[in-house]
């Protein structure tokens, strides 16, 4: 259990919650943020979350004061959250609906095996043209020969900071200790090798800016 009590500086000033990245266990591990100092007030919580949410804007306090609890349990864990805290003596006009339920994704990826001898491309959704808000994406690529995978980046444009996509070794996209990649922009990144002759790829976006996505060809490469 972790536990943050925040005070503003000033007199007569608020605080801005701005959540930029969220993903835990759903209905596990559970981020709670209130108003004032007393964590115990259940009437004073203001928000309870659990899973994974689009970023939001900004939530902001009537008093100079709040609490954050987070709680996890003993079992799957995951990236965890991201939340910047500004202090502002004026009210900020709301510009995004705070997170009150999960998003709906929409589903897409697949399970492919690459050719012996040959490769496999894999794009994002509408690819060249922009890929959707709200996507959670999984892929499995396997070998026919367990042998490794060389992935390459042809073409790569996501909305940074907020659009990723993930790659790791083996079949368990929820162990974090197995990822290996995790990308986001404009930048095209370096190739990618497998320690095994499965991987697993994940991509995530958010519910605001699209861009064109990404292209990767994968192909058998020999075990050391």
């Amino acid at each position: 259990v972790c536990e943050w009590y925040v005070t503003a500086s000033l007199p007569d000033s608020t605080l801005v919650v701005h959540l930029r990245d969220f993903q835990t266990e759903r209905w596990r591990d559970w981020l709670d943020i209130g108003e004032g100092s007393d964590n115990s007030d259940l009437d004073s919580r203001e928000h309870h979350m659990s899973g994974r949410f689009r970023s939001w804007r900004h939530w902001q306090t009537e008093s100079d004061k709040l609490w954050i609890t987070f709680t996890s349990d003993q079992s799957i864990a995951y990236r965890g959250f991201l939340v910047e805290i500004e202090e502002t003596l004026t009210e900020v006009p709301t510009e995004k609906p705070l997170p009150t339920e999960q998003p709906e994704l929409q589903a897409c990826g697949d399970n492919v095996t690459i050719p012996s001898g040959g490769y496999i491309n894999i794009t994002s959704p509408n690819y060249p043209d922009n890929y959707d808000s709200d996507l959670s994406c999984l892929w499995y690529i396997n070998t026919t020969s367990n042998l490794r995978i060389n992935v390459t980046f042809i073409d790569f444009h996501t909305e940074r900071y907020f659009d990723w996509l993930e790659i790791g070794n083996g079949r368990d996209h929820t162990d974090l200790t197995t990822s290996e990649l995790r990308v986001s922009g404009s930048d095209l990144p370096d190739p990618f090798q497998s320690s095994s002759g499965i991987i697993w790829m994940t991509f995530f976006s958010d519910t605001t800016f699209t861009r064109r996505g990404f292209h990767l060809v994968l192909r058998e490469i020999p075990l050391e």
